[in-house]
C-alpha cells in the first residue's frame, strides 16, 4: 500500500492545464481541491496565467521547485505522453 500512498494521500497537488473557469472541468478540480477536505499546496499549472483561483500559477511542473507527489492532467490527450515525461523528470511519484 506504501506504492499508493502518493496517489491515495498526496502531500501536494499540481493540476496540470488548470484554469481560472470554474465552469470548466480544469477549474472545477482546483476549485474542489480548495473547497474540499484536502489540505496540502495546490500547484495550478497553466503558462497562460501567473494566478489561478488565487493561487499562484506555474508555467511548468519544472518551475515548481518543490516535492509534488500527484499530478492531476486536465490537459488534451496528444499532450499528455509530453506531460507525464515532465512529470517523471520532475519527481513526481503519481498522475491521474
Amino acid at each position: 500500500m506504501a506504492n499508493l500512498e502518493a496517489l491515495l494521500s498526496p502531500g501536494a497537488v499540481a493540476v496540470i492545464g488548470a484554469s481560472p473557469d470554474t465552469k470548466k472541468i480544469r477549474g472545477r478540480i482546483v476549485a474542489s481541491l480548495k473547497a474540499g477536505r484536502y489540505t496540502g499546496p495546490i500547484y495550478p499549472v497553466n503558462p497562460a496565467h501567473s494566478e489561478i483561483q488565487g493561487l499562484a500559477a506555474y508555467p511548468s511542473v519544472a518551475a515548481i521547485g518543490r516535492p509534488v507527489d500527484l499530478a492531476v492532467i486536465t490537459i488534451p490527450a496528444e499532450r499528455v505522453a509530453r506531460a507525464l515525461e515532465e512529470c517523471a523528470d520532475a519527481g513526481i511519484k503519481s498522475a491521474v
